[in-house]
């Protein structure tokens, strides 16, 4: 199986500084590819303009690229994640491939936008799309309540600061970021990214 990421940039028609944008998208594709070279079985590239697309090996860093792009990316994207077969031979350009799993991202993409979600997936199996579709909406409605602050101190979490370490960076007690992380249900956040890290694909068989 293959795990097809197609993503692409929200309202990019109606951007002011579309041009700035999508440099900047090209320059955050190449970090993306480099720091997650080892977990990508086809570097990201950008396509259509104003979308971008790769293949994962797995589901392993399917989160933190996104979250990656969310926090390092200024403009608002959606994703479409498609699972399945790939029809020709593997290319590292995206363009040059065709299979069930990419049209299977292009229809998530196409839900995604529909319904205004971050990320949505398709597979072969449709328990299976219910299941991890449930994931990605739990996870959003938490990070959709999320202030600022909260994310600051999420973001900070993620990286493997102490406690300790985050109240002296960002001039807090101990307890004010336990706070903190309690109200934006950072546990619960966490387990719900690490289940979908662990998710493995299966068929209908």
């Amino acid at each position: 199986m293959h795990y097809i990421l197609t993503c692409d940039i929200k309202g990019s028609r109606k951007l002011n500084n579309r041009e700035e944008v999508q440099k900047e998208l090209k320059t955050v594709i190449d970090r993306v590819n480099k720091i997650y070279k080892d977990n990508l079985e086809v570097p990201f590239i950008i396509v259509w303009g104003d979308a971008f697309q790769g293949a994962l090996k797995n589901l392993e860093n399917l989160y933190e690229i996104i979250e990656y792009l969310t926090t390092t990316f200024s403009a608002n994207f959606r994703c479409g994640l498609g699972i399945g077969k790939i029809s020709t031979d593997i290319s590292q350009n995206t363009l040059e491939m065709d299979g069930p799993a990419f049209h299977n991202s292009q229809k998530a993409l196409t839900i995604a936008k529909e319904n205004d979600r971050k990320i949505w997936a398709i597979t072969e199996n449709k328990k299976y799309d219910n299941m991890i579709n449930t994931i990605f909406i739990l996870i959003q409605e938490i990070k959709d309540e999320l202030t600022a602050r909260q994310r600051e101190i999420i973001n900070l979490r993620r990286q493997g600061h102490t406690y300790e370490e985050i109240g002296k960076k960002t001039k807090i007690t101990k307890q004010g970021v336990y706070g903190i992380l309690k109200a934006a249900k950072w546990e619960s956040l966490k387990i719900a990214e690490q289940t979908l890290n662990n998710l493995e694909y299966w068929d209908k068989k």
